[in-house]
């Protein structure tokens, strides 16, 4: 079977091993969708920027099938200067509209992830390399909020309460794959979850202040708390 993702480029299902099929067309369906039918324009309400970075997507699904490395220009959000990357890369990961590429960057062991909107100059060297076998992507992010994998966060059996309105919706919309509901009350659900507490998890938590009530691990409660109260402070 043949998948046309966009008319110039055609990729077999079985190169996709590394990937949710479903999850990585889904976006392209909504969109030729609407830009075929301009009567949908009027019905489907999308959101007013545009991601950058989605003109990568192909060649980096093909230097993923051919086992090619890949090199481009990066920037983080925190630095104004951009530095080179050579990558090998293995997978292509869409996280709530922002696509990025997983792979090993050359004289490193570690997993890398990086945001395809900060990639300039991105090039195919055309220099095969052997992918190892020891990698397993979907395994990298079991226990991953979003992009952040790094093993030096221990997974952590993590413990939250919220109110019941905010519980009903995460019943519908799980904060990670690993929750599960220990407790419901008439006012309350309580979750666990099991995971690395990483930078981006902190931050989906205290978008949802007015209701969370962390119970375990005491550090992660330390940690809003003091969060909490700086911004307090700040806000005087």
């Amino acid at each position: 079977m043949k998948i046309s993702l966009n008319g110039t480029y055609t990729i077999g299902e079985s190169d996709f091993n590394s990937f949710d099929i479903e999850q990585l067309l889904a976006p392209f369906d909504i969109l030729n969708a609407i830009n075929m039918d301009a009567g949908l324009q009027d019905i489907i309400i999308t959101e007013k920027y545009t991601n950058k970075g989605t003109e990568h997507i192909f060649l980096i699904i093909k230097a993923i099938r051919d086992s090619k490395i890949i090199a481009f220009d990066y920037g983080k959000y925190s630095e104004n200067e951009v530095s080179e990357r050579v990558l090998e890369p293995y997978a292509i990961k869409l996280l709530k509209g922002q696509w990025y590429v997983v792979g090993k960057l050359q004289n490193d062991n570690d997993v890398k992830t990086f945001g395809l909107d900060r990639m300039v100059d991105l090039r195919n060297l055309n220099h095969e390399f052997i992918p190892d076998k020891s990698i397993d992507i979907k395994a990298k992010f079991q226990h991953s909020f979003g992009i952040y994998s790094d093993e030096s966060y221990p997974i952590e059996n993590i413990i939250l309460s919220f109110d019941i309105a905010d519980g009903n919706y995460l019943k519908t919309v799980p904060i990670h794959q690993s929750q599960e509901i220990i407790e419901e009350t008439e006012n309350n659900i309580t979750l666990k979850l099991t995971l690395r507490i990483t930078e981006d998890f902190v931050m989906a938590l205290l978008s949802r202040s007015w209701s969370l009530k962390v119970i375990e691990p005491v550090s992660l409660k330390n940690r809003i708390r003091d969060i909490y109260k700086d911004a307090l402070e700040r806000n005087l």
